[in-house]
């Protein structure tokens, strides 16, 4: 009989396995992005998600009701993500056109960070099935509405067309999706003046738009911090992470396959990570003893990361007593948790 629990198997409900649904959840999603990063959302399937994510058809489906509800939650936490620094960056403003500069800024670096995850909502999400296409729609009746506050502010919002908004933000988000499709992607923040010209013109008229263009390029705003989850206690029973994301995920991966990778390697290598985030989560993966650094950066040498035999074991989805032994240093420098409580975290 296979080690790994069916996730079907009532004890899969437990409370006390809720980390475990986590880290499957988590590997699914993971699995999911790099097959649509790959080949697009087309090519996705259960079996090809199953067999990137190690886990059974009974897993997937305990999880999630189909491909579409499981692309639906990958879109939904790259919208999360994206929400938590353009809103910030729009409420920071008081006037309109200032509004909409700073949020555009902030979603332009996103992207520029982060292509995959333009991609996955500007070229791929659009095809997907009628549960994606109704959220995206929600998502975009937003933005045309923060666009078409332009009204309020208008001298002539009397003979406005009644989709002007909605023509604005498809323009906008079109031109977007061309240079993210271009290989490697085009720059976006060269974009902010032309595309606010663009947005302003109609509202409030040509010498606002040509203030736009006149504007200094941007300096790089800094992104704001991203939400965690609490840090666990240290006598959590059940796994050093409290929720596992695919985003950790991915950067496991790249270590994995690239030992010795410096922060520069892994941010590239784990889809374009905003360095200033992925320095945080290194060090929380450090902390946490799944990652082990042998770079001297006193001595001005990068990191060199790898993974420690309790990262692989995350990384593979497998109990880190069947991971061969990575040397003494792991044993010497990583706090493990106990190997029974590890095996009950990772069997799956």
């Amino acid at each position: 009989m296979s080690a790994r629990k069916d996730a079907r198997d009532p004890a899969f409900s437990r409370p006390g396995n809720k980390s475990l649904r986590e880290l499957q959840r988590a590997r699914i999603l993971h699995a999911a992005a790099q097959a649509i990063a790959q080949d697009g959302y087309g090519a996705l399937s259960v079996e090809r998600i199953r067999a990137g994510a190690v886990v059974s058809r009974a897993t997937f489906f305990e999880l999630f009701s189909d491909v579409e509800d499981c692309f639906l939650a990958i879109v939904q936490e790259a919208v999360q993500r994206i929400a938590t620094v353009v809103i910030p960056a729009y409420q920071l403003q008081d006037a309109w056109p200032a509004r909409l500069h700073a949020a555009l800024q902030a979603l332009l670096e996103f992207f520029e960070d982060e292509p995959d995850s333009g991609r996955l909502l500007l070229v791929h999400a659009p095809v997907a099935g009628p549960r994606v296409r109704a959220y995206r729609a929600g998502v975009l009746a937003s933005l045309q509405l923060a666009v078409d506050q332009g009204r309020a502010v208008s001298s002539d919002a009397s003979v406005l067309p009644e989709l002007l908004a909605e023509a604005i933000v498809q323009g906008a988000l079109s031109v977007l999706r061309d240079r993210l499709l271009q290989t490697p992607p085009g720059e976006l923040r060269p974009l902010l003046a032309p595309l606010m010209s663009l947005i302003v013109t109609p509202y409030l008229g040509a010498n606002a738009a040509a203030e736009e263009l006149a504007r200094e390029p941007p300096k790089r705003r800094r992104r704001m911090p991203q939400p965690r989850s609490p840090e666990p206690r240290a006598s959590t029973p059940e796994f050093p992470l409290k929720r596992v994301t695919y985003r950790t995920l991915s950067v496991l991966e790249a270590i994995g396959s690239h030992p010795g990778a410096s922060s520069r390697e892994i941010a590239n290598s784990a889809g374009g990570i905003d360095e200033g985030q992925l320095s945080k989560l290194l060090a929380r993966l450090h902390n946490l003893g799944l990652i082990l650094s042998s770079g001297r950066t006193d001595a001005g040498k990068p990191h060199q990361w790898r993974l420690t035999d309790l990262g692989e074991a995350l990384r593979r989805g497998s109990s880190p007593a069947t991971q061969p032994a990575t040397g003494k240093a792991d044993a010497r420098n990583v706090r493990q948790p106990r190997a029974r409580n590890a095996r009950r975290a990772t069997q799956g």
